[in-house]
């Protein structure tokens, strides 16, 4: 994974799938710059598509809420089935809710969608705790732990709550407290009524690597609606 560049670095440890790593740390994020939000959460703000998009922080969504958009990039093509690297060791493979391969998140924090796109890095230390940023390296948020509990809460780059994640059963809910995934042993993820996909090579030390995948980087998965 690349250094430098946006509000965080990356330096030494990162757990995944298969364990701790030597490679991703980041450092500490520089509050001085924010503010605080007072508008709705940027929870699940895309409907379910097939891609991953690629995130931006809420900071800079909000500063260019009445900009003309940015040109859009030409597709790539979607792939079907997993690249090799998805499935080497310490990776972890998506599958959607229809089984179908959505993306994956290498043994370093570095994640991409089915396009082979990087669509943001996460970093986490060997406690769990840890940072997500978009693709340009840009603050996204994190997960700590929330006082003595065996409970984190995910914050975004303003420091707003977007949800947290319940160590002991293994369960995702949003900022209104909701339940909004919970994973299996197998890596399976389902929400309240429904099958939504799979994390395949996933075991309980990855369980917040996923959080903050799902609470911050692709949020269109936890989503009920299809696109339309």
């Amino acid at each position: 994974m690349a250094t430098g560049g946006g509000n965080w670095a990356l330096t030494t440890k990162s757990t995944t799938a298969k364990g701790t790593h030597t490679t991703v740390v980041a450092e500490q994020k520089h509050r001085s710059h924010w503010t605080a939000r007072v508008t709705e959460s940027g929870f699940n703000p895309h409907r379910f598509l097939p891609t991953a998009p690629k995130p931006v922080p809420r900071k800079v969504r909000e500063e260019k809420k009445d900009e003309p958009p940015p040109p859009q990039e030409e597709e790539k093509e979607m792939l079907t089935s997993p690249p090799p690297e998805a499935l080497e060791e310490g990776n972890l493979n998506i599958l959607d809710r229809y089984n179908n391969y959505r993306g994956y998140i290498a043994y370093d924090g570095t994640c991409y969608n089915n396009r082979q796109e990087i669509i943001g890095f996460i970093s986490c230390g060997e406690s769990g705790e840890g940072q997500a940023g978009d693709p340009e390296e840009r603050y996204l948020g994190c997960i700590q732990f929330h006082m003595s509990t065996n409970k984190m809460t995910v914050l975004d780059d303003l420091d707003e709550k977007v949800g947290y994640l319940d160590l002991g059963t293994a369960r995702i809910h949003d900022e209104d407290n909701r339940m909004v995934g919970k994973l299996t042993k197998a890596g399976e993820l389902s929400g309240c009524l429904s099958y939504l996909g799979q994390f395949e090579g996933f075991d309980f030390h990855a369980l917040s690597t996923v959080a903050l995948y799902l609470l911050l980087i692709d949020t269109g998965m936890l989503n009920k609606e299809e696109e339309g």
